[in-house]
């Protein structure tokens, strides 16, 4: 079932410095900030060409270049917050990606599954389900976003804990679904565009266990 509500203490609370997770669902767990002045280490490259640059993280789609464009974590996770800061310019999308099979990709550089939090060049935000045969659930299609700045710097809030699944953008309101099927897998980061930049200067991925 889809919904976008403000969640409760009874589910996840915006704070400050990031997201606290209730009691309820734990709390998170050891992981890395990375901003990418000196190293880029917890990071490997799955599709496309990603440099550290500048103190950030980017690819470079060409003209003709749709596919996806992607990055993941060493390790898996299932239940993870993640903050990042990030910025698309170009057609296209940015996204992060939780519970991936980064080795299982069809050929347009997919993960199945997957999930993808994002938000398109248009200013849209959507959350999306890839299953493990590549077709595309939207348990939020695209809907327009005033948060959002689609030619700036926007920060992404992304929960996954139990069934919940929730995208945050620039301090907005949270767009919440529930989902059963959460597996376990990589953290990603994505760029998607024909001649399109993502960049991302800053990230925290938690665990919560």
């Amino acid at each position: 079932m889809n919904r976008r509500q403000l969640l409760t203490a009874a589910t996840v609370t915006a704070a400050t410095t990031g997201l606290t997770i209730a009691p309820a669902h734990a709390t998170p767990g050891a992981g890395f900030t990375d901003d990418f002045t000196t190293h880029r280490r917890n990071w490997i490259d799955v599709g496309g060409s990603w440099i550290r640059q500048h103190g950030t993280l980017q690819t470079r789609s060409s003209g003709t270049d749709r596919s996806l464009h992607t990055v993941r974590t060493r390790s898996t996770y299932a239940g993870l917050w993640l903050v990042a800061r990030v910025r698309h310019t170009g057609p296209g999308s940015m996204s992060l990606i939780t519970n991936g099979a980064a080795g299982h990709r069809n050929a347009a550089g997919e993960w199945g599954p997957s999930y993808r939090f994002g938000y398109t060049a248009a200013g849209q935000v959507f959350i999306a389900r890839i299953n493990p045969n590549f077709t595309r659930t939207f348990l939020l299609p695209p809907e327009p976003d005033d948060a959002v700045d689609p030619r700036g710097w926007n920060e992404i809030k992304v929960v996954s804990v139990d069934s919940y699944q929730s995208l945050q953008v620039n301090g907005g309101s949270f767009h919440v679904t529930t989902d059963p099927e959460v597996p376990v897998g990589y953290v990603g980061l994505a760029g998607l565009g024909a001649g399109s930049l993502t960049s991302v200067d800053r990230i925290q991925v938690s665990p919560v266990g």
